[in-house]
């Protein structure tokens, strides 16, 4: 019993190491696209070296651009957040639902040996080989 609580203990440990570890992949990879957002936005207009496109082609750039950042601001946000639940469901379950088992003392009753059992036995199970 003891050894399947532990093994039933493991697994959500390791659920949710994967879950904090997947959102944690999620948080950089939306931080590298915030960053790529705010270097393009800044650059101030397409075509540094050629004409200029239209005003309204800009205006629709610079709006997607601000969508995305927006996009993945809350990709971040998000990730975090799943991150930080996991690691409170896990610590839930562990404190709550998956203790490890404490024998009754009827089992313990029953696990104890007597020394007048060892006297008991035949001889060839007392001086057997362990």
């Amino acid at each position: 019993a003891n050894q399947q609580a532990e093994q039933y203990r493991a697994d959500i440990r390791t659920l949710a190491a994967l879950t904090v570890k997947k959102n944690t992949l999620w948080c950089v990879t939306a931080t590298l696209c915030m960053a790529l957002c705010v270097a393009l936005y800044c650059a101030g207009r397409l075509g540094l070296h050629g004409p200029s496109p239209p005003a309204w082609i800009m205006g629709l750039w610079l709006t997607n651009n601000a969508a995305a950042f927006g996009f993945m601001a809350l990709c971040i946000f998000l990730a975090l957040h799943a991150s930080f639940r996991a690691q409170a469901a896990s610590t839930q379950l562990l404190t709550r639902k998956t203790r490890v088992p404490v024998p009754t003392l009827r089992q313990l009753d029953e696990a104890r040996r007597f020394a007048s059992e060892f006297e008991q036995q035949s001889w060839g199970d007392i001086f057997r080989i362990p």
